[in-house]
């Protein structure tokens, strides 16, 4: 089992309900927050030897949808690896079921893709109706794929230990280089959203 803790500067968060100050000294708050996790493969000495199938997972914590089952791992293996977002085989395949349904508000109609990742709130810095800020990061098609591997690693000593591994997913990094008075809103495949999910993808680590 996998669970994700979402965190803010090392301060776990708590949705629509407390104010956290992003890498650039803008104070916010968080209401939205949802993300696909994907392809999920485990690793021994870096070959593969566990591949979940149709490894596609949505992450929604302020629906209490924090945590993935792997099942059927049998080998050992000393790190884990994952996307963040939707592959581009399956964007062309057009709506889907599941964690890929549209229900799950994640997907582009108009653009015939999912969003890999969103993040929502407010901030007094953003000159918008409301002072909202949207972060809707997608896109699929060169130059702007935004679809963004992840590499873990962690000692066999560790999953022997737990039968959960705990994941930190600190949502600062998202702000890094991010003024919220000139950037308030992502939503279209661009270079700012490319830059956005770079900044991401380095937001998880494992809780010892």
């Amino acid at each position: 089992m996998l669970k994700f803790h979402f965190t803010f500067k090392g301060k776990p968060v708590v949705f629509r309900d407390s104010a956290y100050i992003t890498p650039e000294g803008d104070t916010i708050s968080i209401d939205v927050c949802k993300m696909y996790l994907s392809n999920f493969r485990l690793l021994q000495n870096h070959q593969e030897v566990y591949k979940e199938n149709y490894s596609y997972h949505i992450i929604n914590p302020i629906r209490n949808r924090d945590s993935i089952p792997l099942r059927g791992i049998k080998n050992k293996f000393d790190e884990i690896e994952f996307c963040i977002g939707v592959d581009s085989l399956t964007n062309t395949l057009g709506v889907m079921t599941g964690d890929l349904d549209p229900v799950n508000a994640m997907y582009w109609a108009w653009n015939s893709g999912y969003i890999n990742a969103k993040l929502e709130g407010s901030s007094s810095a953003c000159n918008t109706p409301q002072n909202r800020f949207e972060y809707h990061i997608g896109g699929y098609l060169a130059p702007y794929q935004s679809i963004q591997k992840v590499n873990l690693p962690f000692s066999v000593n560790y999953i022997k230990k737990k039968n959960t591994v705990i994941l930190n997913a600190d949502l600062s990094t998202w702000f890094t280089g991010i003024k919220l008075n000139k950037d308030p809103g992502i939503t279209t495949p661009s270079a700012k959203a490319v830059m956005m999910a770079k900044n991401y993808a380095n937001m998880f680590s494992i809780v010892p």
